[in-house]
């Protein structure tokens, strides 16, 4: 799991976006107290599937590389331009940016596939890998 400033930052991020168009959906983040609206309701759900950890030489400063995956959950049914936006949103939110030392770099497009119908939902996804440098003091 990604350090918990790198989690605040994101967090702190998220806080901060108004989408283009529509109400803001329902943000979920791992063990946290948001809980997904009732299905069909569209939402997002906030992943921290890889962080690893490698020291600089010669130094007490470590480097944190890893990935925020934002799941982008639709009615089913819908169509793609709901979910397409809200990627397209949120990769440009964190593209390329430097944010309480976490920096951002270019995130994917919305993945889509034959995968991407799930039950109610139709899921997909933004990767948005970052790294984070810190010091580990004495």
């Amino acid at each position: 799991m990604a350090k918990q400033h790198v989690v605040a930052t994101v967090k702190q991020v998220l806080a901060g976006w108004s989408p283009v168009a529509g109400g803001k959906p329902v943000i979920v983040f791992p063990n946290g107290p948001e809980k997904p609206p009732p299905a069909p309701a569209p939402y997002l759900m906030v992943q921290f599937p890889v962080s690893n950890e490698s020291r600089t030489t010669h130094s007490r400063t470590y480097v944190e590389e890893g990935a925020v995956r934002v799941v982008i959950l639709a009615a089913r049914g819908n169509g793609t331009d709901w979910p397409l936006e809200r990627g397209e949103e949120i990769a440009k939110l964190f593209r390329s940016r430097k944010v309480n030392g976490v920096e951002f770099l270019t995130p994917t497009s919305p993945l889509m596939n034959d995968d991407n119908d799930d039950g109610n939902y139709f899921r997909t996804s933004v990767i948005v890998p970052y790294t984070y440098h810190f010091d580990d003091p004495e």
